[in-house]
């Protein structure tokens, strides 16, 4: 009988471990789908901004000289547009450079670009591009 008792201890014992067990997979499992959720949202909202580039102001905004150096990178430049007031997103300037293939050492010296130009059509103006 001592044999008998014992079994239904240690079954007891299993069964609330399981039960652990399930809710904690549970658990883990809700957090992998919200992280889920927020990392596609986020992935959403970010190639949203890229293909919808926004300007700093709307036109017809202000014109602003800016100079590159043949030694600047496109982050370098980036963080210059933005130190001026230019750009708010440096990331989508970085991203619409390399897609254009533009390397700031082809288009050193003076530039004049607006607050109203998106980060698109501020490479655009720095690779001369416009048509101007």
């Amino acid at each position: 009988m001592a044999k008998n008792k014992k079994k239904s201890n240690d079954n007891a014992n299993n069964n609330g471990s399981v039960k652990k067990s399930g809710t904690a997979r549970t658990l883990i499992g809700l957090l992998i789908v919200v992280l889920l959720i927020v990392l596609g949202v986020g992935s959403f909202r970010f190639a949203y901004s890229i293909a919808n580039g926004s300007s700093v102001d709307d036109p017809p905004g202000r014109s602003v000289q800016v100079y590159i150096h043949d030694s600047m990178s496109p982050g370098d430049v980036a963080a210059m547009l933005q130190d001026k007031g230019l750009l708010d997103n440096t990331i989508e300037f970085v991203v619409h450079a390399k897609l254009k293939g533009y390397v700031p050492s082809r288009y050193t010296g003076s530039h004049t670009l607006n607050t109203s130009m998106n980060a698109e059509q501020q490479v655009n103006e720095l690779m001369n591009l416009n048509g101007d």
